[in-house]
Order: C-alpha cells, then sequence, then structure tokens
C-alpha cells in the first residue's frame, strides 16, 4: 500500500507535500473503497510484486558477482562497492522500467479508465 499512496500523492497537482496528505490519501482510498476493494490500498500489489521480486533478484546477484570477481582479481574496498551498487542498480532497474511505467498508469488511473492490465 505504501508504493500506491506515494503514486497517488505524486499525481495529486493538490498536493503541498507534506506527509501527512499521505494518510489522508490513504484513509480516504480505505473509506471509499474498503481495504481489498478494487480501488483500495492493495490496487497493484501483484504488479508492484512482480516488478520488486525479480528486480531484487537480479540485482543481489549483479552485487554479488562484481564483488566476487573484484576480489578473486585482487580488488577490494570502498571503489568496488560503488561499483558494484552502481552496476547491479543500473541492471536492476533497466530490466523492470517497462514494468514500473505499467504498475504506475495502473495505480494511478481514476476509477472505470483501465478494466484490465492490458488495456
Amino acid at each position: 500500500p505504501t508504493e500506491l499512496v506515494k503514486c497517488k500523492a505524486q499525481v495529486c497537482v493538490e498536493s503541498k507535500g507534506y506527509i501527512y496528505e499521505e494518510w489522508v490519501i490513504f484513509t480516504d482510498m480505505l473509506k471509499k473503497n474498503g481495504i481489498t476493494g478494487r480501488y483500495g490500498p492493495l490496487r497493484g500489489l501483484g504488479i508492484t510484486l512482480l516488478r520488486d521480486v525479480p528486480s531484487y533478484g537480479l540485482y543481489f546477484y549483479v552485487y554479488e558477482s562484481f564483488v566476487r570477481t573484484s576480489n578473486r582479481n585482487g580488488y577490494d574496498g570502498n571503489i568496488v562497492t560503488l561499483f558494484a551498487g552502481g552496476f547491479a542498480g543500473t541492471a536492476a532497474w533497466g530490466s523492470i522500467y517497462p514494468i514500473d511505467v505499467v504498475k504506475t498508469r495502473w495505480q494511478t488511473a481514476s476509477v472505470g479508465q483501465y478494466k484490465n492490465l492490458f488495456q
């Protein structure tokens, strides 16, 4: 639900950027749709998991591979960590960016705009 509230807050043009506004968005969703309603706080949870699980798996794989290869070749220290994190983040986000676009559009759509994720 935090990802959904964040997305809704980002597209809200009346927002002034205060943290309580996110709480208002969340409670408003609960009042209008309930916890499991179609436009409630769990909207887009499945596609968020579809985005995050492979992304984190790829991130840790690239990070560990880079660090272990660097250590075998005699490199160590903060610079290896920096580059490993940079390459891992780039690979992870580059691979799931299209899914993130679909997820964000789905979560921030007005009621009735999309009937399903493939529209």
